[in-house]
């Protein structure tokens, strides 16, 4: 996708929208599930917060994203992980302890396109690249045709301000998001736009898949005693031991 997590959204994103809690729970989590060391790949990663908390946890560490300026946060925050700038769906995982997927990050598609759970193949080579207790953990936005999505919101900060407007195409299963962003830099105010779309999953027809692949799923609300946001959805699931 062009234009995706461009410089100046990033940076807002880094600085506004990262839940301080969210690396805790999820670490908490994974030791819950028996995993306590290897290696964690965090899918999307963002600028970079859970892979720093990984890594001083002494877990080692992958990051996937499609923001090369998201990326480079991200290397700041932890340097020792390794990165990889492209596609989600494109990424080979290799043998690993957990897979990490968080902030909608497999919902997210071109304005055509499909996004990562469109198919299984993410599914079963999460499966294959996971030992028997290891653990793939995600987030979706969930359907829910009664109350769909349509709102404007702005959020400011100190050197930034967002206005964004969120439509819900009930027929097509698909949201998208409109954003305007102004960040102060240089002296001067600039502007940037980008939409961002995004796919909307079943739950109980993910769930079926997921277990027809061979994980134990459990999903909630929330990971951890950090709640998720409104029709988002937390899966994590487990490869039998037997």
């Amino acid at each position: 996708m062009d234009n995706f997590y461009s410089e100046d959204l990033a940076y807002c994103h880094h600085v506004g929208f990262s839940n301080p809690r969210l690396p805790g729970a999820v670490i908490g989590a994974l030791r819950e599930n028996g995993i306590a060391d290897g290696l964690i790949v965090d899918l999307g990663c963002y600028g970079g917060h859970l892979l720093a908390a990984l890594t001083q946890s002494g877990y080692g560490t992958i990051g996937v994203g499609l923001s090369a300026a998201a990326l480079a946060l991200a290397e700041k925050l932890a340097p020792s992980a390794i990165l990889y700038h492209g596609d989600v769906a494109g990424f080979t995982l290799p043998k690993c302890a957990a897979i990490a997927a968080l902030g909608e990050v497999l919902c997210y598609t071109s304005e055509a396109g499909s996004d990562t759970l469109a198919n299984d193949d993410f599914l079963q080579s999460s499966f294959t690249a996971l030992p028997p207790g290891g653990v793939l953990m995600f987030d979706i936005v969930i359907r829910d045709n009664a109350n769909p999505f349509h709102y404007r919101r702005r959020h400011t900060g100190k050197d930034w301000r967002i206005d964004h407007t969120v439509s819900e195409d009930l027929r097509m299963h698909r949201l998208r998001r409109d954003i305007v962003l102004d960040r102060h830099i240089d002296g001067s105010w600039r502007r940037s736009r980008e939409t961002h779309w995004l796919n909307i999953h079943c739950k109980s027809d993910l769930i079926t898949r997921l277990r027809q692949v061979g994980f134990e799923t459990a999903v909630s609300n929330r990971i951890g005693d950090v709640e998720m946001l409104p029709r988002r959805t937390a899966f994590i699931c487990r490869k039998p031991t037997c």
